[in-house]
Order: C-alpha cells, then sequence, then structure tokens
C-alpha cells in the first residue's frame, strides 16, 4: 500500500509524469530539441507548438527520427498556425524549395508572418524571393498574410 501511494504522488510531483521505462519524462514546457523523441511527440500531439516545431526539425533534418519531408511539414504546419515564428520560418523553406510542395506565393506568405515577429532570417529570405515573382504573386502572398492574422489575432492561441 505505502508503494502505491508513494508511486502516486511521485507521478503527481513529476511533470510529464514517467516514460516507458520509468524515467521521468519533461513537462511540455521544458522540451528542447535534444529531448527524448517520445517526449516531442506526446507534447507536440497535445498542440504544443514549441514541441510541433522541434518535433518536425527533428524529422526534417532525421535526427533521432527517420528524414520525412511530409512528416515534418505536417507538424511545422501545426506550429505554423499558432503563430511560432521559427515554424513560420521553415514553412516558408519547405514552400519556396520543396519539390512536393513548391509555391512561391505560401513560401512569401509564412516568411512575411514570421518578419512581422521579428525573424530577421524570414525578411531577408522574402526580400530574395520577391526578385522570383511577379507583382501578382508578391500582392497574393501580402493579402494571404493580412487574412490569416485576421484569423489569427495576437494571444488568441
Amino acid at each position: 500500500m505505502k508503494k502505491t501511494l508513494l508511486l502516486v504522488l511521485a507521478l503527481a510531483v513529476i511533470p510529464g509524469g514517467l516514460d516507458a521505462q520509468g524515467i521521468p519524462s519533461a513537462s511540455c514546457a521544458e522540451v528542447t530539441f535534444p529531448s527524448p523523441l517520445e517526449d516531442l511527440t506526446r507534447c507536440a500531439e497535445q498542440g504544443h507548438a514549441r514541441a510541433q516545431y522541434l518535433l518536425g526539425l527533428r524529422y526534417n533534418i532525421g535526427h533521432d527520427a527517420p528524414q520525412d519531408d511530409a512528416e515534418a511539414f505536417l507538424w511545422y504546419r501545426q506550429a505554423a498556425e499558432q503563430g511560432h515564428a521559427s515554424a513560420q520560418l521553415d514553412l516558408g523553406y519547405q514552400y519556396a524549395w520543396e519539390g512536393f510542395l513548391h509555391d512561391l506565393v505560401y513560401a512569401y506568405m509564412w516568411w512575411n508572418l514570421s518578419a512581422a515577429q521579428g525573424t530577421e532570417t524570414a525578411q531577408e529570405s522574402k526580400d530574395i524571393i520577391e526578385r522570383q515573382m511577379t507583382r501578382e504573386q508578391i500582392a497574393e502572398g501580402q493579402r494571404m498574410s493580412r487574412e490569416w492574422l485576421e484569423a489569427h489575432p495576437p494571444g488568441s492561441n
């Protein structure tokens, strides 16, 4: 009985609970790039934007996970939709350079949103890609950015 009570108390105190090996797992606020894949996945599935971004990054580069552009896109997109600036930046890269996505207007839109949050690399990428776009494409990217911002006001996530 005492062991059961101690286990219940321990689980209540450990923010993330225990993993399959009985090792304390991180709370979602504490996950970082080197966190165990299981912790990132658990937190990403719970809707934590930072974990979603980091999981996308792991799939994008194939670090401790299979390299999978489609899986990276899925997680980047979920984090980007929550306003995560780094996810917006990397999602823009996927639209700009991934063969299965290639869409400069969407790349521009995501970089524009990330740049609006102060991401210098997003601004630089947007400036470079503008040289490859028509005025109509740029206007469409700006329109899409405005519509996204209207649908996702700051603090609404």
